[in-house]
């Protein structure tokens, strides 16, 4: 993201839209183990990641950030 950077990360956003000229953004994780805590140290790089990059390319800053638990059939928002 920055020349300064030096990790190189690949992945697709599963899903955004806007809401009160913002983003939200919203990642979807099969999981089927693993408490709140343990689930955003797994993701919340990755998520702060694509937060980052929306924000950078579309010059709209990310109100919200989710990660739907399909397989818990539940969510968590990522603070930033």
């Amino acid at each position: 993201m920055d020349s300064d950077d030096s990790v190189l990360v690949q992945g697709t956003l599963d899903m955004c839209f806007a809401e009160d000229g913002g983003w939200v953004l919203v990642d979807y994780k099969t999981d089927r183990s693993g408490g709140e805590s343990e689930i955003l140290a797994r993701y919340g790089t990755q998520l702060d990641i694509y937060r980052r990059a929306l924000t950078r390319l579309t010059g709209r800053e990310v109100k919200h950030t989710y990660i739907c638990l399909v397989s818990l059939g539940g969510r968590i928002e990522v603070k930033p």
